[in-house]
């Protein structure tokens, strides 16, 4: 009887070591699973803020594009001064000027999660089993047909298409890894420059003031000046987050993308428009040198 009574007691045990073996294997098997699902969707979340903040640059650059003629081109600054038309000329430059600055540091420094900047896709390589999942579909191997020819059979052909996926894989895990490290201290050199600290420090008086400031005894419009910044800070900013943008792009995403096309193309639009207010044209609000143009 008491034969029984152990055995029954040492098979309840055993059942319940193994349920709970199982168990426990079952939540691991599960958090695996969880943080495999984590890792993608994060990779995927740093590959579309890749691509947002590529559009954000652009809209920097645009603005950048149709201010530089307002601010270096004589034609069009000579005839306006002493004008009453400077103060519209004035406040033109300001608010592409603005607009630059702003868009560019938003590209750029903003550190919230949900910004599209290079700070965000930085903070989401630092976990390694992000860069982990982005490397593997950075590298993962593209099928090659095998091409027979002349003296080439398909024995052959299929390893010569085997030796190129290899080399294929190996050039993209090099373009990877030298691409993100390279652009993680361009990203820390270009945060410690002037440019970017003054840029940083006015982006948030420009949004949370007035546009307007007091003079001694008038109002004028603000000037990069009144924030401690240079009329080129925004420029100088933008061309280097666009360097490590598209050198991002070749190293996660496997594309090219060349941002100076449409740098040309905005300025070539600027230049189409701002043309018409070029030496010649009549000023039609007149000032104290100019007569007003009668429509």
């Amino acid at each position: 009887m008491w034969g029984l009574i152990g055995y029954q007691i040492r098979w309840q045990i055993s059942r319940k070591l193994f349920r709970s073996s199982f168990e426990r294997i079952q939540i691991e098997q599960c958090m695996n699973r969880t943080d495999v699902t984590v890792s993608r969707q994060l990779a995927n979340k740093a590959e579309h803020l890749l691509r947002e903040m590529r559009n954000t640059l652009e809209h920097a650059w645009e603005a950048i594009e149709n201010a530089r003629p307002l601010m270096s081109d004589p034609q069009i600054i000579e005839p306006l001064n002493q004008t009453f038309a400077a103060n519209t000329l004035n406040q033109l430059v300001w608010a592409l000027y603005t607009s630059a600055a702003v868009d560019t540091v938003k590209a750029t420094f903003d550190d919230d999660e949900r910004s599209a900047s290079l700070a965000t896709v930085y903070n989401i390589l630092d976990r390694p089993e992000v860069l982990a999942e982005l490397r593997s579909r950075r590298t993962a191997p593209v099928y090659m047909e095998p091409i027979t020819g002349e003296g080439i059979g398909p024995q052959e052909a299929r390893q010569l298409a085997d030796e190129f996926m290899r080399n294929e894989q190996e050039r993209a895990g090099k373009e990877f890894d030298d691409g993100l490290a390279t652009t993680r201290e361009q990203f820390r050199k270009l945060r410690e420059s002037d440019e970017a600290k003054r840029l940083c420090k006015a982006r948030n008086k420009i949004m949370a003031h007035t546009d307007t400031v007091l003079d001694g005894d008038k109002f004028r419009r603000r000037t990069p000046e009144d924030y401690g910044l240079r009329w080129g800070d925004p420029e100088t900013v933008a061309a280097g987050s666009t360097g490590i943008m598209e050198r991002l792009f070749v190293a996660i995403l496997g594309v090219h993308t060349n941002t100076a096309d449409s740098r040309r193309i905005f300025a070539a639009n600027s230049d189409a428009f701002w043309a018409h207010l070029r030496t010649g044209l009549a000023i039609a609000s007149g000032g104290p040198d100019k007569p007003v143009r009668k429509i």
